[in-house]
């Protein structure tokens, strides 16, 4: 039952991206815009990125604010929209490319940089496309991440010293996942899925749960739902 939901899941997801990929819109001039969010006096941020064409890149870097982001494409309805609200201590914040419209026969440059502070434990939920994303989250206090990945080649980087146990979700498309983990901090794989193409040989096998050695004895360990999709999967010990 999990691999046939696991299924209607990435077919729904594909075809909400294909809305994207055909037609007859014309682009311009590519153009630049930068957003800047504030921390505020919040104790944690959720914070939700949903892009359904271009290419995402994020990392996280010391600094005041809670967002630094340059956007630039070259067709202006695809501009995100950037919106950030607090409830108590907790900040929420969504940057939406909220225009799917169909019938595009141009190609499209679209590329978003997200600058994340270091500190404030963020929980983040992603959704790309059809785009390259380089997602490099070593150098970001994560606490829970989801991801689904539609087309294109994604690297992604969970090597840091998160501060408490991180649970992710990971969602494969079509295309090559890079997963780079460190090597000693527990790891537990589940992989789910009708078609697996993922490559985790320093890992030992107990049913449908991979482990790195490390996690017998690991005071903090990252848990990772795998379900994949028609693409390749590797994950990597470093």
């Amino acid at each position: 039952m999990q691999n046939k939901s696991a299924v209607l899941l990435l077919i729904c997801l594909l075809s909400i991206f294909s809305i994207a990929f055909t037609g007859c819109w014309k682009t311009g001039e590519l153009t630049e815009s930068t957003v800047q969010i504030e921390l505020e006096e919040v104790e944690t941020v959720e914070a939700k990125v949903v892009i359904y064409k271009g290419n995402l890149h994020i990392t996280g870097v010391q600094q005041l604010q809670l967002l630094n982001s340059k956007f630039s494409s070259n067709l202006e309805k695809w501009n995100p929209q950037v919106i950030y609200s607090t409830e108590g201590h907790k900040g929420k914040l969504k940057i939406l490319q909220t225009d799917k419209q169909k019938n595009i026969s141009a190609t499209i440059e679209s590329d978003w940089f997200l600058f994340f502070n270091n500190m404030i434990p963020l929980e983040l939920d992603l959704i790309v496309g059809n785009g390259d994303n380089q997602l490099d989250f070593s150098e970001i206090n994560l606490t829970s991440l989801k991801v689904a990945i539609g087309t294109g080649d994604s690297t992604i980087n969970l090597t840091g010293n998160y501060r408490d146990d991180l649970i992710v979700h990971l969602m494969g498309g079509i295309g090559n996942t890079i997963i780079d983990l460190p090597k000693d901090t527990g790891v537990c794989l589940l992989i789910e899925g009708f078609i697996n193409k993922i490559n985790c040989n320093d890992f030992y096998r107990i049913g449908s749960f991979y482990y790195n050695t490390s996690f017998d004895f690991a005071k903090k360990n990252i848990f990772i739902t795998i379900f994949s999709g028609l693409g390749k999967i590797n994950i990597n010990l470093v």
